[in-house]
């Protein structure tokens, strides 16, 4: 494993966030809207829609009634990575500071496993 592949095994979620913000900061700023948390909002919508395009996904259909392949996976997964790097642009560019979403990320784990707990959502 190469020192990025580690690094990056290793980052957190507040590491990846603080990465964002270093990457907001390097972008060009007299390209109008290059820091728009609306402009990375849809962005996360358009990544997750392009992995869905490499997955069985639609239940009317009977040959989508079945999990993903490997192959599929492996198709959908940088797409998966672009909607998750699109949502943590968006955090950055709304100001939010990265340990006040991992903190609310992790509060809404809290909440989902007390929910499963109480049988709420199963």
């Amino acid at each position: 494993m190469s020192d990025k592949e580690v690094y990056a095994a290793s980052m957190t979620l507040v590491d990846i966030l603080k990465a964002h913000q270093e990457i907001a900061r390097a972008l060009d700023s007299s390209v109008p809207n290059q820091n728009d948390y609306r402009f990375a909002g849809l962005a996360t919508i358009v990544e997750v829609a392009e992995a869905l395009q490499n997955l069985p996904w639609r239940p009317w259909r009977a040959r989508d009634r079945r999990p993903p392949t490997e192959d599929e996976l492996e198709a959908a997964l940088p797409e998966l990575a672009d909607a998750a790097g699109a949502l943590f642009r968006m955090v950055v560019n709304l100001g939010i500071p990265p340990e006040c979403f991992a903190r609310a990320c992790e509060e809404h784990i809290a909440e989902k496993w007390r929910r499963i707990n109480l049988g709420v959502d199963r």
